[in-house]
């Protein structure tokens, strides 16, 4: 039992670093169109397992995009991922998530997340920071039909595919968002800040799921 509980500090000692180290934002230009061009690859992925997902979000005023979620779990599990954040199709910003869970778990898994605001309101307390779910909150595993029988919760929904791993986890419990918009969403807005400037800004500003 001893053994047990140090193995699990220890799982959760080296995954902080990751969740809480990593920036919202990929630092190079580089880095910041890889993002795009992964959430464009994992978007349409998305669309080939639901045809009716593209329906589902032309109703939206928003959505996130995560082409990848790292996940890892020995009795306990963390999760950290970066997204894109699309308004009308257009990429508005991007986006970070991090999650720490407790529970029984184990192995390892990098699943895609699509995380769906239905409503401008829900959306903006995203971007704001201020939006919470519950802590029942589940994700729909994305398969064809899902998209029709989904509904909004709060104002969300949100859909899982896995892309590698045995572990499944469907519960949103402990995520974590964070939200910087583009350099080119600021200057649409009128603002003035720089990214860099931005993000420290929203350092603080953290959604709960």
């Amino acid at each position: 039992m001893r053994i047990r509980m140090l193995l699990s500090l220890f799982a959760v000692a080296s995954l902080l670093p990751l969740a809480g180290g990593c920036s919202t934002v990929p630092k190079s230009e580089t880095g910041r169109q890889d993002l795009r061009d992964e959430a464009e690859v994992a978007l349409r992925s998305f669309e080939r397992a639901d045809p009716d997902l593209q329906a589902f979000l032309n109703n939206a005023a928003g959505y996130i995009v995560f082409p990848s979620i790292g996940k890892a779990g020995f009795g306990v599990g963390a999760a950290y991922g970066r997204g894109v954040v699309y308004e009308a199709d257009k990429q508005t910003g991007f986006a970070s998530l991090s999650q720490g869970s407790l529970g029984i778990q184990a192995g390892a898994q990098d699943t895609a997340e699509l995380v769906v605001f239905g409503t401008r309101e829900a959306l903006n307390k995203f971007k704001d920071g201020k939006f919470e779910f519950d802590a029942n909150a589940s994700a729909i595993i994305l398969k064809e039909g899902a998209a029709k029988s989904a509904s909004f919760r709060d104002g969300v929904a949100v859909f899982t595919k896995a892309k590698s791993g045995a572990m499944v986890e469907l519960s949103l419990s402990g995520q974590k968002l964070k939200y910087v918009p583009t350099e080119e969403q600021l200057e649409r807005e009128g603002g003035t800040e720089t990214r860099t400037q931005t993000e420290t800004r929203t350092e603080e500003r953290k959604t709960t799921y």
